[in-house]
């Protein structure tokens, strides 16, 4: 039988609930935030990178539709989609940046994180 509409229990990749999803994501905004800090970046553009997507994470963070958030603005399919853009985006920039390393491993640790979020993620408010 093929499911057209899967619900968040009935489908196999919807592993992380979306109380975990935003704690992830407050944890994913502080360690790029606060990067610069125990991590050396030789390029300082690439310092600014990290606070910029750090600060960017943590606004949409705080705004999206879901318990941990302060203002619930932003609906959550959404968030999962600036989840999957930004993931991406920080785990190639160590390509564009020429970077290798700590800096590089925090880049596509993070970024991949993001990216299996932005998939992996109940829809659904679970009960």
């Amino acid at each position: 039988m093929i499911r057209t509409n899967p619900t968040p229990q009935s489908h196999p990749t919807h592993l992380v609930s979306r109380r975990f999803h935003a704690l992830l994501d407050y944890v994913c905004a502080m360690v790029l935030l606060l990067a610069s800090t125990f991590i050396p970046f030789h390029d300082p553009n690439m310092r600014t990178f990290s606070m910029a997507a750090g600060g960017f994470l943590l606004l949409y963070t705080m705004l999206t539709d879901y318990k941990l958030s302060l203002l619930r603005m932003i609906p959550f399919y959404v968030h999962r989609g600036a989840d999957l853009m930004i993931g991406i985006l920080i785990a190639f920039s160590p390509i564009h940046f020429g970077v290798r390393g700590a800096p590089a491993i925090l880049f596509i640790v993070t970024g991949g994180l993001l990216i299996y979020l932005s998939f992996c993620t109940q829809p659904e408010a679970s009960s």
